[in-house]
């Protein structure tokens, strides 16, 4: 078969079905989510032999030793390796997504033969409104072409035109409507053992660091199988009043003078738990100034008092302008209602929603830390109390 055929053939067939089916953990959707229990090993499919390496010699992008093996792709950006065993060369793909990008590494995973390729790759697919980039690791153990890991550990896109139904946008016009979305991991692998922790993640269009739990894997025959998860501690543990906990604020010898103004419960996402683990508690301090507190529930005592609180993070408004009020746990995002949220208010008139929005901030569950919104636009604040007091305008 001349070499021009054998490239067609190549072409035609293998660059459009080589496929690793079993390397199929990938992260797509952004949000915290509990990583599988598993994560299979799989063999790769259509393995074809070839006497030469000559079909793809103008694609290869990099090399490997021990074993000899040359890296390529084609127009469909996928990566394939050509691995020399004995006389032939086999062929198969390594990836299922397209890779612009990419860096090698070697490491002795499962402690057999050679070390492990690894391939930390990247791809940036970019839009006249918006775009995605997102990167991943791959593992395969080339001695038995054998894929351990193909894991998708950073994802961003923004897609605000798409919230609007717009087919074409005017950017100018819409820029201040501009959504993102992301998720990061880290991923280290080590001698028959791997560890994933959530460490980058999306809310109110802005992305933000994590510290969510770990999760330990051990490499087994079938795969990386879980062996624990260890949660991260929660809050900022910048604030000096970080891990303090009390029953009442006096409890705290230094916000003895503090005036408590209310507080409540947030609510979990999934309400048929009614697992309230966090609260905002509202303060006046000996100065005047608004006081939040984000804090975490730890237990009742053996009477079933009420439970102890931790202090994650605090928030300091200071003093109120003319019509400004502050609100928590009635505050919508995008119409849904959403009890993580602090904002100052400023009610000009009476109305069912507060739509004028001074700041806002988030007491993020994931992170036992306050943050503030970057973008404001779509929180509103119910209004059920009485206009007069505080000497708003009634709504006509």
């Amino acid at each position: 078969m001349s070499i021009k055929i054998i490239y067609h053939y190549l072409k035609a067939k293998i660059f459009l079905f080589f496929v690793c089916l079993g390397c199929v953990f990938t992260a797509y959707s952004s949000g915290y989510q509990d990583l599988p229990d598993s994560i299979h090993t799989s063999k790769a499919v259509d393995i074809v032999y070839y006497d030469d390496i000559s079909f793809c010699r103008e694609s290869i992008v990099d090399s490997i030793e021990n074993p000899k093996a040359y890296l390529f792709n084609h127009g469909d950006s996928q990566m394939y390796i050509a691995l020399e065993r004995e006389s032939k060369y086999a062929v198969f793909s390594l990836s299922k997504s397209p890779i612009k990008s990419h860096t090698l590494e070697r490491k002795n995973i499962n402690k057999i033969g050679n070390d492990e390729l690894i391939i930390h790759w990247d791809d940036l697919s970019p839009g006249m409104s918006g775009g995605t980039a997102s990167s991943g690791i791959l593992v395969w153990d080339i001695d038995s072409y054998n894929c351990f890991l193909d894991f998708q550990n950073w994802f961003f896109a923004d897609y605000w035109y798409r919230r609007y139904g717009l087919e074409e946008t005017d950017e100018a016009t819409f820029s201040s409507y501009y959504e993102e979305s992301c998720y990061g991991y880290t991923v280290e692998l080590e001698e028959m053992q791997m560890t994933i922790q959530l460490t980058q993640d999306s809310y109110d269009n802005k992305c933000i660091d994590v510290n969510g739990k770990k999760y330990f894997y051990k490499l087994t025959g079938s795969g990386f199988v879980l062996d624990r998860k260890e949660d991260a501690e929660l809050g900022n543990k910048e604030n000096p009043l970080f891990g303090k906990t009390y029953r009442k604020i006096t409890d705290i010898p230094e916000l003895k003078n503090w005036t408590t103004l209310g507080g409540g419960v947030i609510y979990p996402k999934e309400l048929e738990n009614y697992d309230f683990k966090f609260g905002i508690s509202n303060y006046k301090d000996e100065n005047g100034d608004i006081i939040f507190i984000f804090q975490e529930f730890i237990g009742h005592d053996e009477k079933g008092r009420t439970p102890e609180s931790k202090i994650l993070d605090t928030l300091n408004i200071g003093k109120l302008g003319n019509n400004e009020f502050a609100w928590y746990q009635q505050c919508r995002k995008d119409n849904i209602f959403d009890s993580e949220i602090i904002a100052i208010v400023f009610a000009e008139k009476c109305k069912k929603y507060e739509d004028k929005i001074v700041k806002a901030w988030r007491a993020n569950t994931q992170t036992g830390k306050i943050q503030a919104f970057e973008r404001i636009y779509g929180i509103d604040c119910v209004r059920e109390d009485d206009c007069e007091d505080y000497g708003g305008l009634e709504e006509k």
